[in-house]
């Protein structure tokens, strides 16, 4: 839906006849829908639908620096102030300072909402050549370029207030939200800002600094970048004493690089550093950025999937005017390694360079740092060895001894009350593989007894063959009520998939199995051995008894296990193993 005043804007635009009455886009101007542009000529953007100034914010903002340069204190900011809202990030809240003065005497009485102000010969160009525009004032030529202009959202809420502190309403049947103030007329300077930028960037192709727009100016425009050139301000540059870009630091929400940030993998952490703008040039949205350093643009280990890039940390929500303060706002994310990681940020405008370049104010490459320190996951485990990766051939209802070797590399200790190996993959369900040894028929048995870190234990146990013939494949992980399953973010794995069972159910096929080891040369590692080969005892329980835990579920009714696994059955419970509750 229109507002009212964008609604008067395009109403009018059919009765316009002549040129001469219009200040710049008769249809609504968008000044704020985004347009991407990597070096590409300004010429490329001609003859686009709609109404918009987007598209060369670079060389518009080099283009705004000449300018205001060039006009000796004579232009001046009016915002921000409580009372004046810009509507999108690309309005120049620029006016001679008698206007300046006139606007803000009005917001005091009546809040104003200014949906365009000052443009730069570039901005006007846009406007000129777009598809959507209707008639629109020669580049040059806009009263938007004189520096006393301003287009009001709410122009007939605001107009007495304006018009009472001496801006007047000049076309209030064709274009009533445009309002000029008293001051300076800077027409002829944003052409001979333009002019300027080009002759220092083309020195063998100069054309006149006389501010007047023709032919010649037109066709150098059309031939600029549109992310602006490469030397930017001329004006005053040998007595400019202030430097573009320069920053400094105000405060951070993160922990200074003296306390490290205690995170466990994967784990992230938000936070923001303030930073005021001290320089000359603009902090705008998508073009200022923290960046990583130490050395520039290195991709970083605490980098997180909400950065624009893995060496691009964050950029200022909104543009930040010389004086102001900008909030960068991002999170980290510890990598999964243990250890300490010390990160570099530096400050970077596109198109300009880095703050720390010589001839710029700063920060130093070094000065924005964060230390984190990655701890060991609480839970985590390394895979040995495992007898049952290999596919066995079964014949229906028999058994199979596995044996899964594992390490402990958390930092907790594994214990026979909390610690389980389980089914995954889905997690926890019933298991086509599951033995009545099993806890039941998603949990195949707790630890043996404590595992320390470092510690390495075998976990010893019977799968049985389903009735049916097929492949079957199923999968195992680590649980412990105290912290959850062993692959999740702040743990270390294995993952829901590392630990494999594996069988072919052939009727009449007699059983194949790999061997077990017996020894403890597979732990040349390091570690230690805590525990011999163990086998969960679960024959007790009769078919159809409900399962432990008082799930209220049942065993589905199984042939007998045979004498094999009972016999290990009676052995463990001899040796004092008791069936977790």
């Amino acid at each position: 839906m229109l507002t009212p005043s964008l609604a008067v804007r395009r109403a009018v635009c059919a009765s316009v006849a002549t040129l001469s009455l219009l200040v710049g886009s008769c249809a609504p101007v968008d000044e704020g829908v985004g347009f991407t542009v990597q070096e590409v000529a300004v010429s490329t953007l001609r003859g686009r639908a709609g109404c918009t100034t987007a598209g060369a914010e670079g060389l518009s903002a080099q283009l705004l620096d000449e300018v205001l340069c060039l006009s000796a204190g004579a232009l001046v900011s009016y915002a921000p102030n409580p009372g004046i809202t810009l509507t999108n990030p690309r309005v120049h809240a620029v006016l001679a300072p008698a206007a300046r003065d006139a606007i803000l005497r009005a917001a005091a009485r009546t809040p104003l909402r200014i949906n365009s102000g000052y443009r730069t010969l570039v901005e006007q160009w846009l406007l000129w050549t777009a598809a959507g525009c209707g008639l629109v004032a020669t580049p040059g030529s806009s009263n938007h370029e004189t520096g006393r202009a301003v287009d009001v959202d709410n122009w007939s809420a605001a107009r007495s207030a304006l018009t009472a502190n001496g801006f007047v309403q000049s076309y209030p049947t064709n274009d009533p939200v445009h309002f000029d103030g008293p001051g300076m007329d800077f027409r002829a300077t944003s052409v001979r800002a333009f002019q300027r930028l080009w002759n220092a960037n083309n020195p063998t192709d100069r054309i006149s600094e006389d501010g007047s727009w023709g032919p010649m100016t037109q066709s150098r425009l059309e031939r600029s970048p549109a992310e602006g050139f490469r030397i930017g301000r001329v004006c005053g540059m040998s007595m400019m004493t202030e430097p573009r870009l320069r920053a400094q630091f105000v405060s951070q929400t993160f922990p200074t690089a003296a306390t490290p940030i205690a995170l466990m993998p994967g784990q992230t952490q938000m936070g923001a550093f303030e930073l005021r703008n001290t320089g000359t040039e603009p902090w705008v949205a998508g073009r200022t950025f923290i960046a990583t350093t130490q050395p520039r643009d290195r991709v970083s280990a605490l980098a997180h999937s909400s950065w624009t890039a893995n060496n691009r940390v964050a950029t200022v929500s909104a543009t930040v005017m010389p004086g102001a303060t900008g909030r960068f706002e991002f999170t980290l994310q510890a990598p999964m390694a243990p250890g300490d990681y010390a990160e570099f940020f530096g400050m970077v405008h596109t198109g300009v360079g880095w703050f720390s370049d010589p001839g710029q104010g700063g920060p130093p490459d070094n000065q924005l740092q964060l230390r984190v320190r990655v701890g060991r996951a609480a839970f985590g485990a390394t895979l040995v060895s495992n007898t049952c990766e290999t596919t066995a051939v079964m014949a229906p209802q028999s058994t199979r001894m596995c044996t899964i070797t594992l390490r402990n590399t958390g930092s907790q200790t594994w214990s026979a009350m909390d610690t389980f190996l389980a089914t995954s993959e889905p997690r926890d369900h019933e298991s086509a593989l599951a033995d009545l040894t099993w806890v039941n028929p998603a949990r195949v048995l707790a630890m043996p007894s404590s595992v320390a870190p470092g510690e390495s234990v075998r976990l010893s146990f019977a799968v049985r063959a389903p009735s049916e013939n097929g492949e079957y494949t199923e999968y195992v992980n680590l649980f412990d009520e105290r912290g959850g399953w062993f692959s999740d973010m702040a743990n270390d794995g294995p993952t829901d998939t590392t630990l494999a069972l594996r069988a072919t159910v052939t009727a009449g096929s007699a059983m194949m199995d790999a061997s077990v080891p017996t020894d403890a040369s597979e732990f040349s590692d390091g570690s230690t051995m805590n525990t011999r080969d163990v086998v969960r005892p679960d024959a007790a329980r009769s078919p159809g008894q409900p399962l432990d835990g008082g799930c209220g579920c049942s065993v589905p009714t199984r042939a007998k296990p045979h004498a094999t696994a009972l016999s290990l059955a009676a052995l463990m419970v001899l040796v004092g193993l008791r069936r977790r509750r």
